[in-house]
């Protein structure tokens, strides 16, 4: 059994404990239930103060996962609740851990994690000795837990568990100072330090996703005059969602009822949505257990995109007449030889600019404008598919060759 404990002590003064700041959208203490519960924690005790705000929420949420979770208020607490079989996984007030790097150091055993003394300690750390800090996290047996009854009541009782394992010989992992450089391991001890790391987990989202065409660069640019906003809440990707697809809808209306170029222009717009959309949560999956690496819902959401684009350029194309089966078959064809072409064109440039669906509306609207939506889309699919029979054929020649 694992004992999660998270805290380092209510110290005096310290009337906003520092695991309640928000990082991504939410509050570090949450970030460390889901590190314990990864971690196959069966209990959970939080150091905290009776009524202490945001105490009930955590110890509720960690109950839904189906595990035990109760607050103490002093050493006294935690020797009751613990047994000799225990082990005790300790989590100091306001640490934020790279799970990716902790949970593979719990894997092995007892152990307490350090940081080199320097960057240790300007970053909040704990002094361990003259050239070690603690990194915030231990795993130690809790036949030890017992020591802490032969000091006081009021005792720091994070640090002295943490000399009570080092006496013990407990033995001591390095988490590596790439984590400190960008900021993956942390103390949140300030607003500051919480928006640096939402900075810093903006950035890897921004470098992975950014892309070489203008649609996704325009997207990557917003998200970051923005991201201060967005982060607030945990629920931001999923209300960015929902706005793309509001302005989705609202583009097919336009653009099959209203205005062709007008409509367009929307459709790019609620491209550059999803996109976002899908940015904010790449930096939201920073540090976060259990989220996938790319979004399902991104490519649901292209999919319902094509289709409703499809269905505008074929109203737009026809006036809404069904009978006009060339105008259906020319935007079917348009949007169904770029869709593939994302995937299977050649060179790999030519794949990214098919995939860049602002660009194509944002080029579709200018040439509705000028009155030559369906030559333009006749051009276009003629070009895709022609070099791709190009390309093919070459391949196949040297195959045969």
């Amino acid at each position: 059994m694992l004992e999660p404990f998270d805290g380092d002590g209510l110290r005096p003064g310290m009337s906003r404990p520092r695991a309640r700041l928000r990082v991504g959208g939410q509050a570090v203490i949450r970030h460390q239930l889901d590190l314990a519960l990864a971690a196959g924690a069966q209990r959970i005790l939080l150091l905290a103060d009776a009524g202490e705000e945001g105490v009930d929420g955590v110890l509720r949420a960690a109950r839904e996962q189906g595990v035990d979770a109760r607050r103490i208020s002093d050493s006294p607490g935690l020797c009751a609740m613990v047994s000799t079989a225990d082990e005790i996984l300790l989590l100091t007030d306001g640490l934020l851990s790279d799970p990716a790097t902790a949970l593979p150091m719990l894997d092995k055993g007892s152990m307490v994690a350090t940081l080199p003394i320097e960057p240790g300690l300007s970053l909040g750390f704990e002094r361990l000795d003259a050239e070690r800090a603690w990194a915030g996290l231990l795993l130690m047996p809790g036949s030890l837990c017992e020591r802490l009854r032969q000091l006081p009541r009021d005792c720091d009782v994070a640090s002295s568990l943490l000399r009570i394992a080092l006496m013990a010989g407990v033995a001591t992992k390095p988490v590596d100072e790439a984590c400190l450089d960008d900021h993956r391991w942390a103390i949140v001890a300030n607003n500051r330090i919480a928006h640096g790391v939402e900075a810093a987990q903006l950035s890897r989202s921004l470098e992975e996703t950014r892309g070489r065409t203008p649609g996704p660069r325009l997207a990557a640019m917003a998200v970051r005059r923005f991201s201060a906003s967005f982060l607030e809440t945990d629920r931001s990707p999923v209300l960015l969602w929902y706005a793309a697809l509001a302005v989705l809808l609202v583009a097919g209306g336009v653009t099959a009822f209203v205005s062709v170029w007008s409509g367009l222009l929307l459709f790019a717009f609620a491209w550059l949505a999803g996109r976002g959309a899908l940015v904010l949560e790449e930096a939201v999956r920073q540090g976060r257990i259990g989220m996938t690496a790319r979004s399902r819902m991104w490519r649901g959401a292209a999919s319902l995109f094509d289709v409703m684009l499809v269905v505008a350029l074929g109203f737009a194309l026809t006036d809404g007449d069904w009978a006009r089966l060339g105008g259906w078959y020319l935007a079917f064809v348009l949007v169904a030889t770029v869709a593939i072409g994302e995937f299977q064109a050649e060179p790999e440039r030519v794949r990214v600019w098919l995939a860049d669906r602002f660009m194509l509306c944002v080029a579709l609207a200018l040439f509705a404008y000028t009155g030559m939506l369906a030559p333009f889309a006749m051009v276009l699919s003629a070009l895709v598919l022609g070099a791709w029979a190009v390309v093919a054929r070459g391949g196949g020649n040297g195959r045969r060759g």
